[in-house]
């Protein structure tokens, strides 16, 4: 829950493109995530997970932990997941098609009824 709330306009103008909400909540409120291999720990510090993530970024080459996907900051309901293995963060993130594959993925899925 981020206390945002994006309209159906402001979601397609972030995205590019006509999206779908939801499927499972109806909110507009989608985000990428392409997660990123980090040394980052839940006994660390909000100081040591700044230092942490910044030093790991900082080569411009952060490989990705996992598949890239479109996700709902409401509900966390996770889109379907874009393999993108052997790729760095910073690659992924400046492809375009990368992101139009992401958002055909989620607009697939079928709509809340």
């Amino acid at each position: 829950m981020t206390g945002r709330k994006r309209t159906k306009e402001q979601t397609n103008r972030v995205f590019g493109e006509e999206m779908i909400p939801c499927p499972k909540c109806g909110s507009w409120n989608l985000g990428y995530q392409s997660p990123i291999k980090t040394q980052i720990e839940a006994t660390d510090s909000a100081e040591d997970v700044l230092k942490k993530y910044f030093s790991e970024t900082k080569s411009g080459k952060t490989p990705l932990q996992g598949p890239v996907f479109i996700w709902c900051w409401e509900c966390f309901h996770k889109g379907p997941a874009l393999d993108c293995t052997g790729r760095t963060s910073e690659e992924v993130n400046s492809d375009r098609e990368v992101a139009r594959k992401v958002r055909s993925l989620w607009n697939e899925q079928q709509e809340k009824k």
